[in-house]
């Protein structure tokens, strides 16, 4: 069926994404965009199939890396943190603090 296909691809994906990742940090070290945007894509993959606990600490890991790299007023930051406090609105339980993440990010994608 087209489900189990879908399954398989998202399966393959994830290995694919965490490779090119464990390939990055033995070429670059774990400070780095590369491996930064693998947490971000992981994190992307998890969202979209619905698993908001795993997607979290990855968009954590995201912020945190393109933060340090990028400083924390840059637009990747921005939309990142947008996703991380979506994801945190769609796990349930921290309502209030995904509120505040993703009206920060709104503030930081507009120059504020």
């Amino acid at each position: 069926s087209s489900r189990v296909l879908w399954t398989l691809a998202v399966t393959q994906l994830q290995k694919l994404i965490t490779d090119a990742m464990e390939r990055f940090k033995a070429a670059k070290g774990e400070e780095c965009t590369d491996v930064a945007m693998c947490h971000n894509n992981l994190a992307l993959l998890f969202f979209n199939e619905k698993k908001f606990e795993k997607a979290l600490p990855l968009f954590e890991k995201a912020v945190a890396s393109y933060t340090r790299i990028l400083g924390d007023q840059h637009k990747t930051v921005a939309l990142i943190l947008f996703n991380y406090g979506v994801c945190m609105q769609k796990a349930g339980g921290r309502k209030k603090e995904a509120r505040e993440i993703i009206e920060k990010a709104k503030r930081l994608a507009k120059g504020h």
